[in-house]
């Protein structure tokens, strides 16, 4: 993924580079066509060099991607962490968290922090923008609050539409992408040209150079050089005002350690009722999540059901592939992805199965999903399948697993309510 560049060396293989009969595919942020469960979590590192030939590096940052489940929504959270050279010498370190739809790409959540004091917060939902912002550390924190005239896809990201389409010479895309700050999107044409070999920091890799245009004026705006595997960007120029090129290289780098066991979990002091029996913890833990638009959760006492180290688990269906794979959350990384939202969420065990032996109890909890607590009819089912402990003293939630219901997926009848 961009967000800015780096340098390799251009090994030429005209013979790839023939132009083609172009296939234009016209995208809209949810178009079917364009699937981001392509992408697998990795994590990256990028270098940023502009100047003459190899040119001095500006700016070197990382990129982890995981998945995540936010609100019943299957989710790619971006976490950049990098640090850049002004043009006065000065070094400013900064972090930006991107929540995307996993499947449309379409942004859902963009904050931003640096060591200047600047920072902002955007919550996207389709065309609407809402959030704060602040420009430097001396400077008030101002509200966001505008439409845009049409989804976009994150400029900073446009280097995951092409892999998400399709890679294949002379594939033409169209799509509207979108400037955070912008109340516009713009079309930009993407063109798979065909495969070359680049070297990318000492090492050969055979991808697909694509050109990335403005449709408007025809105007280049980056030209890069795809995979469809890991890091999926390798290498990429940005031609700048002045004449001159940005390069950027990206390599991939082994995905960081999770943190020491989530101690923070058990910090929270559980209210006695949550904790007395089977049904009250796990009554706590569907209460916990479940709130109207614009309510903070009820993270602590969320926090307080879990063992240190629990993990939640969401089977993520991948259509492309026709596979079902897990995507594993301690319980800080749930809540950091649907803390986030301030949609209006409610769920709701509605049939209960359970089987217990000494102190360990499974439950196999169906479960409906709701926008508001009074609508008619749920979003999504599902069922969550709960371990439980009884220490003797009080109940734990070791670890839930969830699927979510699906035309192909329907939940057996002995599930549902009778």
């Amino acid at each position: 993924m961009i967000v800015a560049f780096g340098v390799a060396i251009l090994i030429t293989s005209t013979a790839t580079l023939q132009r083609v009969p172009s296939d234009t595919i016209r995208l809209e942020v949810g178009s079917k066509q364009l699937d981001g469960q392509v992408y697998a979590p990795h994590a990256a590192r990028v270098r940023v060099w502009a100047g003459p030939g190899q040119g001095r590096m500006r700016a070197e940052w990382t990129n982890v991607l995981t998945l995540g489940d936010s609100a019943g929504r299957s989710v790619q959270r971006w976490v950049t962490t990098g640090r850049q050279v002004t043009p006065a010498g000065d070094t400013v370190r900064w972090e930006l968290r991107q929540t995307y739809d996993a499947r449309t790409l379409a942004p859902l959540g963009i904050t931003r922090t640096a060591s200047t004091g600047a920072t902002s917060s955007l919550r996207i939902d389709g065309r609407s923008v809402r959030g704060t912002r602040r420009a430097n550390g001396d400077a008030p924190i101002e509200p966001v609050d505008y439409t845009i005239d049409q989804p976009g896809f994150v400029a900073s990201a446009s280097d995951l539409v092409p892999a998400a389409v399709r890679l294949d010479s002379g594939v033409v895309m169209v799509a509207p992408v979108w400037q955070p700050g912008s109340t516009t999107s713009e079309l930009r044409v993407f063109t798979v040209l065909g495969r070359v070999d680049v070297d990318v920091e000492g090492t050969k890799v055979n991808a697909w150079k694509v050109e990335e245009r403005r449709r408007a004026d025809k105007s280049l705006l980056a030209t890069w050089y795809l995979l469809d595997r890991s890091p999926y960007m390798v290498y990429g120029e940005v031609p700048l005002p002045d004449g001159s090129m940005q390069r950027m290289t990206e390599v991939e780098i082994p995905i960081p350690p999770r943190s020491a066991p989530d101690i923070g979990a058990t910090v929270s002091v559980a209210r006695p009722s949550d904790v007395a029996s089977e049904d009250g913890i796990v009554a706590a833990l569907y209460a916990a999540i479940s709130g109207p638009a614009g309510q903070k959760r009820e993270w602590d006492r969320f926090r307080s059901l879990f063992i240190p180290d629990a993990r939640l688990i969401v089977a993520r269906s991948r259509r492309v592939e026709g596979r079902v794979l897990p995507v594993v959350m301690t319980v800080e990384q749930y809540i950091a992805g649907a803390g986030a939202l301030e949609d209006g969420f409610f769920e709701r065990e509605i049939s209960r199965v359970s089987e217990t032996f000494g102190g360990v109890t499974h439950r196999f909890s169906t479960y409906e999903s709701r926008g508001r607590a009074d609508d008619p009819k749920p979003f999504a089912r599902g069922i969550n399948s709960i371990q439980l402990l009884n220490d003797g003293q009080r109940w734990w939630v070791v670890t839930v697993l969830w699927d979510a219901e699906r035309p192909n997926n329907p939940i057996p009848a002995k599930y549902l309510p009778r």
